[in-house]
């Protein structure tokens, strides 16, 4: 219960989609001389990743909650049939391995997240349920034909998805 009302706390100073959890992490950390075991990040799909600090937490043996969002760091959104059909030799299909390397080393220490709440009206423009459950199915496929069978995956529904 600890570890969940301190991730609860961590996301209130600052999480965004468009941003992360590392800004929160560096100053509540000091204020409740506390470090936290896990810090939910949020990234774009082209973002950086891990960044220095991302690879300091890990360094520190802390657990990341890894959001990848579907848009590009120039704000364009990639629709959910166009990741579920993303095939080898393509782009998209290029940019989840990408992912899947990045992620490989930290496996067992990193849970990922593709496109959390992705039945928020914010994500409407990206397409439908079954498009989006076409679109999970392929980057979740693409990451274990990369090896990443044991990696963490967590799926992230709003309050009100039931």
């Amino acid at each position: 219960m600890v570890l969940l009302a301190s991730m609860l706390a961590a996301s209130a100073v600052g999480a965004t989609d468009a941003g992360s959890t590392k800004p929160g992490v560096r100053v509540l950390e000091p204020e409740i001389d506390r470090t936290f075991d896990v810090v939910r990040v949020f990234e774009r799909w082209d973002s950086v990743f891990p960044d220095a600090e991302e690879r300091l937490l890990l360094s520190q043996g802390r657990t990341l909650l890894v959001s990848v969002f579907p848009q590009r760091t120039n704000d364009e959104l990639i629709s959910w049939v166009d990741i579920a059909s993303a095939e080898p030799g393509g782009e998209l299909y290029d940019d989840i391995v990408r992912w899947a390397d990045r992620l490989d080393p930290y496996e067992g220490q990193i849970y990922v997240t593709f496109a959390h709440e992705p039945e928020a009206n914010k994500n409407i423009p990206l397409g439908s349920a079954a498009e989006f459950r076409a679109a999970w199915n392929n980057v979740m496929t693409v990451f274990e034909t990369e090896g990443l069978s044991t990696l963490g995956r967590l799926f992230v529904m709003t309050s009100s998805a039931w």
